[in-house]
């Protein structure tokens, strides 16, 4: 609470919790205690001058666990932007596999049965969508075991996901130590890949723009960088593309 009383009277007046799991703070194991987060918040919120707190990350099965009013409940906790439709989160999906991100990190999933586990994250992503979040995802493309079959669980839940409005993120596998697996570079896309790769991207063509335009008003950022920025990023939309077709080809000329 200092750290936040200090930067709020020196001029901030928005705050960022950035942690892993946010849902898990004041809890013990993998449960998750609504009762000390809303402490948290409400002590966050009571020092003088704070409009709003964004949140950083947090884990899906923690989610599970709160209800719906408890959504709301920290969603209204947090106060409101300036135009309050895009308070963003992250959550690590991982794989559409379940029994993947089993192997990987078999805690991720808590109590969710790894063949539950794309109905969990469908169900995450409309609860939270409707208790005033905006979930933005993240994929990794490379996990240790690996099969076409799991990209292709990926890829559909991807498409299903899209039907709401959140952005997702696919990242390279990347072993933190010896022995987890090798690293996922773009030299290793198989041809599934870079369809979900692809995916993910034109997905988040159309909601980044929006997300980001609205956390740049709700920061105060004038009419005119906020436009700069948009127009810059439309060029970066069309480079992309163009990097898409490139690896593209490079992964047929390697097929035949």
């Amino acid at each position: 609470m200092a750290d936040l009383a200090f930067n709020v009277a020196g001029g901030m007046t928005t705050a960022v919790a950035g942690c892993e799991d946010f849902f898990r703070y004041g809890s013990s194991g993998t449960g998750v205690n609504f009762e000390k987060l809303h402490e948290l918040l409400t002590a966050m919120q009571a020092v003088e001058g704070v409009s709003f707190i964004q949140l950083d990350h947090a884990n899906i099965c923690s989610v599970a666990q709160l209800s719906d009013e408890q959504l709301r409940e920290t969603r209204r906790l947090l106060g409101r932007p300036r135009t309050g439709g895009y308070l963003w989160i992250n959550m690590g999906i991982e794989s559409g596999s379940g029994a993947l991100v089993a192997a990987n990190a078999p805690g991720k999933l808590g109590s969710c049965r790894p063949e539950d586990w794309s109905d969990l994250v469908e169900q995450t992503a409309s609860r939270m969508a409707a208790a005033g979040f905006f979930p933005v995802f993240s994929v990794i493309l490379g996990l240790p075991g690996e099969t076409p079959a799991d990209v292709a669980a990926t890829l559909s839940l991807v498409r299903r996901l899209a039907r709401g409005r959140v952005v997702i993120f696919p990242i390279f596998h990347e072993p933190f130590q010896a022995g987890a697996g090798e690293a996922f570079r773009v030299a290793s896309m198989r041809a599934e890949h870079l369809e979900l790769y692809t995916t993910c991207y034109e997905l988040n063509f159309r909601n980044v723009p929006a997300m980001f335009a609205d956390n740049q008003r709700s920061g105060g950022v004038s009419w005119f960088k906020r436009t700069l920025v948009q127009a810059l990023g439309r060029g970066e939309i069309h480079a992309w593309r163009k990097n898409f077709r490139r690896v593209g080809r490079q992964i047929a000329e390697r097929n035949t």
